[in-house]
């Protein structure tokens, strides 16, 4: 996705309701059938994305993302956040593209995905 195609996405998801929400970050960086696959890295926006306090790493791999797709639900939820404006005390040396926080309402969750993570590192 382009900048401006990503700052779309974010208003979009931004205004809709929580389960929305969830429905348009899972396609677009759970959904293994709609990964971006592009060589210029510089081409594509992503937002940040944290979970649980963690960072997403959009690079996962095929068998990370089924885990976390199949751990993190809608129901596991407890609220996200869409950031789709640079906030005023926030200095970054890049374009600005969204920060998404996802709060989960299950300690065992985000401890599985805490581990997930983990042994990517």
């Amino acid at each position: 996705m382009s900048h401006s195609q990503n700052n779309l996405w974010l208003n979009k998801v931004k205004n809709s309701n929580k389960k929305t929400q969830w429905n348009y970050i899972y396609k677009r960086f759970l959904d293994s059938s709609n990964l971006e696959i592009d060589l210029d890295s510089d081409k594509i926006a992503t937002p940040v994305i944290l979970i649980a306090g963690r960072v997403f790493e959009t690079e996962l791999g095929y068998a990370s993302r089924k885990k976390i797709s199949q751990l993190i639900t809608y129901e596991k939820l407890e609220s996200i956040l869409i950031m789709d404006k640079v906030p005023e005390n926030l200095h970054i040396n890049k374009p600005f593209t969204g920060i998404i926080l996802i709060s989960l309402n299950d300690k065992r969750v985000s401890r599985k995905f805490e581990k997930i993570l983990q042994r990517l590192e």
